[in-house]
């Protein structure tokens, strides 16, 4: 996937925004090589839309995967690899926080195994009926505000 914020989250940082934008800058730079073709093909700035015909065959950007693994993005993620997997090994709780401290302060990503998801999420997810409603307190404009309070407090404008 490219610039999907779920698919490239570092789950130690919770943060996943930024590894998202550079794999989308990342296949830009690749896709624009592919359509400039630094290869000697033509070009889509010679051949214009009959560069897209259907009967053009279809043009597989490989060096995508190679230029994500190779920058920044690659490394880091490569590097809390293990760390959801770990929680829902053999091990349970206390693996996965020994095996996170290890992975992510110790060998920096650079042990020689991967642990895999035995189950897609899909299966792990329950119906809601089978879980207890959170009851929230309701905002009391000391220390908590309702959603459009926050809104005007943080300084966003839109125009509408």
């Amino acid at each position: 996937l490219i610039g999907c914020s779920a698919g490239f989250l570092n789950s130690v940082k919770i943060k996943g925004s930024h590894t998202a934008m550079k794999s989308g800058m990342l296949a830009a730079e690749v896709l624009h090589s592919a359509l400039i073709n630094e290869e000697g093909n033509d070009s889509v700035a010679v051949s214009g839309e009959d560069f897209f015909s259907k009967t053009r065959p279809t043009i597989e950007i490989q060096p995508y995967e190679k230029a994500l693994y190779s920058s920044w993005v690659g490394e880091e993620l490569k590097q809390v690899r293990n760390t959801h997997a770990s929680f829902h090994s053999f091990g349970g709780l206390l693996f996965g926080l020994l095996h996170t401290a290890f992975s992510c302060f110790i060998s920096k990503g650079k042990e020689p195994w991967t642990l895999r998801n035995t189950k897609p999420d899909s299966e792990k997810t329950e119906l809601a009926e089978k879980h207890t409603t959170i009851e929230y307190p309701k905002s009391d404009g000391v220390l908590s505000f309702d959603l459009l309070t926050n809104l005007q407090r943080s300084g966003m404008f839109f125009q509408s």
